[in-house]
């Protein structure tokens, strides 16, 4: 599998998604709808931090896989999205749902690099965020 998602934090209250090479929407959503269904369950916040810098770019279908998350839009008790970088088309993709979603893109931010987006959550928070990589286990 070319997508990896593990806990970022100790806490257990940050996602990373890391994407390698080529992957498929079915990968995708196989590793994403336990994390949709944990979030709309919890009673803390759980924010998303997708890295994109070693992907080989998208497969076919990016417009319905947009959809899918404008319209299924779960609250998140003040998540964040955090994307990191990627390919260019990343960033027209994130100005479309923003345009297409604005409810949902709220919760969307796109920045450089890992610090960045550890950065923008501890801000965001008000509290350090203590790494320690776990496997993310959908019985939670």
């Amino acid at each position: 599998m070319s997508i990896v998602l593990n806990w970022f934090d100790e806490k257990n209250t940050v996602l990373l998604y890391t994407f390698e090479g080529s992957w498929t929407w079915e990968e995708f959503h196989e590793l994403d709808d336990p994390v949709w269904e944990l979030v709309a369950t919890v009673g803390y916040r759980i924010d998303l931090i997708i890295d994109w810098t070693r992907s080989a770019g998208f497969p076919l279908g990016i417009m319905s896989s947009m959809h899918r998350a404008g319209e299924n839009v779960i609250p998140q008790t003040d998540g964040l999205t955090i994307s990191i970088g990627g390919p260019y088309l990343i960033k027209i993709m994130l100005g479309i749902f923003r345009r297409t979603y604005p409810k949902a893109a709220g919760a969307y931010r796109l920045v450089d690099s890992l610090d960045e987006a550890i950065t923008l959550l501890e801000q965001e928070r008000g509290e350090a965020i203590i790494k320690s990589i776990s496997p993310f286990k959908q019985s939670h």
